[in-house]
């Protein structure tokens, strides 16, 4: 059982956006499709089980239609049993969502990697543009973290 599984939606979500991701390393960011908001923010988990059991249980609360809500549940058992965070299956739970988007997931680490478009982008905000990224230094890692907890606000 996961500490967030009786809260309502906005204190289970405050509640895993606040993790440090050096601890809850899996994570997402997720935002609303409304063309003026853009607002979204950063999710963390101690694994990809809690991840998906947290879009099921918590960010499918916001879904009005019980049917898309038993498909995402499905889509998820699938990632489960093939065992992978894949982009075909975000798209495919996205696809599933009523005004949420997962744009990323993955680990902490994949997220200061630079390989691939949205951890390229969120280094890009974090150290400007730069011909190429390293992973950011200990020294940096806090204030990416401070600077990803913002994101998206």
């Amino acid at each position: 059982m996961y500490v967030w599984e009786n809260m309502d939606y906005g204190k289970a979500g405050s509640l895993v956006h606040e993790r440090d991701p050096r601890k809850f390393s899996w994570g997402y960011f997720a935002s609303d499709t409304l063309p003026q908001s853009g607002i979204g923010l950063f999710c963390w988990f101690e694994s990809p089980a809690e991840l998906i059991a947290f879009i099921a249980n918590i960010e499918a609360q916001v879904l009005t239609d019980k049917e898309k809500v038993k498909e995402i549940k499905k889509v998820l058992k699938r990632i489960k049993l093939n065992g992978g965070l894949t982009t075909d299956l975000r798209k495919q739970i996205n696809s599933e969502l009523n005004d949420i988007e997962i744009k990323w997931w993955g680990t902490f680490s994949d997220l200061c990697s630079g390989k691939n478009k949205f951890s390229r982008e969120m280094l890009n905000a974090y150290f400007g543009p730069l011909p190429q990224h390293n992973k950011p230094q200990t020294v940096y890692v806090p204030k990416f973290i401070d600077f990803c907890e913002r994101w998206g606000h």
